[in-house]
């Protein structure tokens, strides 16, 4: 994701979040961890995490987490590492904010059904 989109979704999950905490997992095909279940999951304040993702970035490439998902796990947010997708399950509140976000793309997507892609106003 871009940062700014990244922010906007953040804005947005903190307004469904009882608390800032999250925790967050990092899973990509540059890992260090030759088994993607011993990769660290952090514990962290969600308006802190653009910072710690700069700050554990490699290489000064930076990646999204794979999964980052609200300390009473209201949501879970699945972000492809290259950038394909991000993908957020929640109630229908918190996915109708997003959805109607004018600086965030969305796409319903449904097994087997048809897909709509809703631009964002940017």
């Amino acid at each position: 994701m871009s940062e700014e989109d990244f922010s906007e979704l953040i804005d947005v999950l903190s307004r469904y979040s009882p608390t800032a905490d999250c925790s967050v997992y990092f899973a990509n095909v540059f890992s260090t961890y030759p088994d993607p279940c011993e990769a660290p999951v952090y514990d962290t304040n969600l308006m802190k995490l653009p910072s710690l993702i700069r700050e554990i970035s490699e290489d000064r490439q930076v990646f999204t987490p794979a999964n980052i998902w609200s300390s009473d796990r209201s949501w879970l947010v699945y972000t492809d590492y290259d950038l394909w997708a991000t993908k957020v399950s929640s109630s229908s509140e918190l996915i109708d904010e997003l959805r109607a976000n004018p600086h965030l793309e969305t796409l319903d997507w449904a097994p087997g059904g048809s897909s709509s892609l809703s631009p964002g106003k940017s």
